[in-house]
């Protein structure tokens, strides 16, 4: 109820009449409350005009009282069905739609000094997209950690800000016109970098449609399917663009005529490469994938909080001539790592300065290995110095590590005096180090035994 009602009932006034009798209430009451009623000018004098009257021709005594009463809770209950006791509040303009939940939960802590990627799309006419679908992927070391959607703005602009680490593809699509993207940005871990893309759409009413298929020939739902173009071939896309299959493993993409890469990959099964020609009579491209089992899981500390960017490798059979099969965790710590059939699994992940270890025995049923948890613990550090045959350090050179019997290899830099720094290697391992590029590589290796952490390298130039 309207809080000028109860002003009305606290300001009721009786008075005795001449002739002993009861005089009814006064209109100064009504008309106090309805001047805080906020409706058109000409309904409010006609409402005063009213409860004069209504004063004047008041009954006498109690029933004048009553009647009064009555009268007043009629017109009040009318005002009230009318709705003109609500407040007449005109509401706040809209805010206008952010490109993405993503840019605006990340610009509360916006770092200047960080990467950031700016994009504008455009028409072939030359003219600003709103409302483009932009779809952003992330990867580290080959492997997508990251995948989020946005929209251009009014200006047919969108911004990314304080961006993490690695490599960044970013697919533009917009009905009825060609895909496109940018060329690959790569933001370093030190930060710093920008750039700003003019993103082109041509026109196009070729669609390119096509089933992704695995194991069996069954449909791969939710695979991934990349395209570009060479350098030499380059005739519609500016980077990598990026579409995924559907429940039914069915993909679609418009493409401007030419020549196209394209790369599919799912869980569980061996990424494939087959090369795209569009033309005038081009309407499908479907790819089989071979099926290849994968052990999945998480990588946490010691509190159980995961580890993001961790390296995941498979151990126990190491060959110096194959590619070591290593991949990364995501945002979650989780990762999926492609085993075969028969093999004596150890898994080891090393991230953050932590190390984790696991046996899990013949690889036979694969059901058996998809929650598996490795929780990460300190490990130890191997450093050391580059030195070169004049005896003075190597700066900002690299060091290549490995661990044979475990999998783990990689890479990390020295600093300007020829110093690096290995964190998160097992304590009961061996660790071979030698110095990238140099003349004797893997030969010219030194070791860091459990029992000895820091070792000096001599980089030796190759001859040519």
């Amino acid at each position: 109820m309207h809080p000028h009602m109860y002003g009305f009932v606290g300001e009721r006034r009786i008075t005795a009449s001449p002739r002993g009798g009861w005089y009814g209430l006064s209109s100064r009451p009504l008309l106090s409350l309805i001047a805080g009623v906020q409706m058109p000018k000409p309904h409010l004098s006609l409402l005063r005009s009213m409860l004069v009257g209504l004063g004047r021709r008041a009954p006498a005594g109690t029933v004048g009282v009553v009647t009064s009463v009555l009268i007043g809770a009629a017109v009040l209950g009318s005002l009230s069905a009318l709705h003109q006791f609500e407040a007449r509040i005109t509401p706040a303009p809209p805010l206008p739609p952010s490109p993405s939940s993503w840019l605006v939960g990340r610009a509360a802590a916006r770092n200047d000094a960080a990467c950031q990627l700016s994009l504008r799309v455009r028409d072939a006419a030359g003219d600003v997209v709103n409302n483009a679908a932009v779809s952003v992927v992330r990867l580290q070391d080959g492997a997508v950690v990251e995948r989020f959607d946005a929209r251009t703005d009014g200006r047919g602009t969108h911004r990314l800000i304080d961006m993490a680490p690695g490599h960044y593809d970013v697919t533009v699509d917009v009905p009825g016109m060609a895909l496109n993207g940018v060329p690959t940005f790569h933001c370093p871990a030190a930060g710093g970098r920008r750039a700003f893309h003019d993103v082109e759409l041509g026109v196009t009413d070729r669609a390119v449609t096509g089933v992704i298929t695995g194991r069996q020939r069954a449909p791969l739902a939710m695979a991934s399917v990349a395209l570009w173009q060479d350098d030499s071939a380059r005739t519609g896309l500016s980077g990598v663009v990026r579409v995924r299959t559907d429940a039914s493993g069915r993909f679609q993409a418009r493409l401007a005529p030419g020549r196209y890469v394209v790369n599919a990959t799912a869980d569980e099964h061996v990424p494939k490469t087959a090369t795209l020609v569009v033309d005038a009579t081009t309407t499908s491209f479907n790819m089989a994938l071979a099926w290849s089992p994968a052990v999945r899981g998480v990588v946490v500390d010691e509190l159980g909080a995961p580890i993001v960017g961790a390296m995941v490798a498979v151990g126990g059979a190491f060959d110096p001539r194959a590619k070591t099969s290593t991949v990364v965790t995501d945002q979650a710590g989780r990762f999926a790592l492609p085993v075969h059939q028969g093999l004596e699994l150890t898994i080891t992940a090393r991230g953050h300065g932590r190390v984790a270890r696991a046996f899990l025995g013949t690889v036979d049923d694969i059901g058996r290995f998809q929650q598996v948890q490795l929780r990460a613990v300190a490990g130890r550090t191997v450093s050391g110095m580059v030195y070169g045959t004049d005896g003075g350090p190597i700066a900002f050179g690299a060091v290549h590590y490995r661990i044979k019997s475990l999998g783990l290899e990689g890479e990390a830099p020295t600093d300007g005096a020829g110093h690096f720094i290995l964190d998160g290697m097992p304590n009961d391992h061996d660790v071979e180090v030698w110095a990238v590029g140099n003349a004797s590589g893997a030969w010219g290796a030194q070791v860091a035994t459990p029992a000895r952490s820091q070792v000096a390298l001599t980089f030796v130039p190759p001859a040519w």
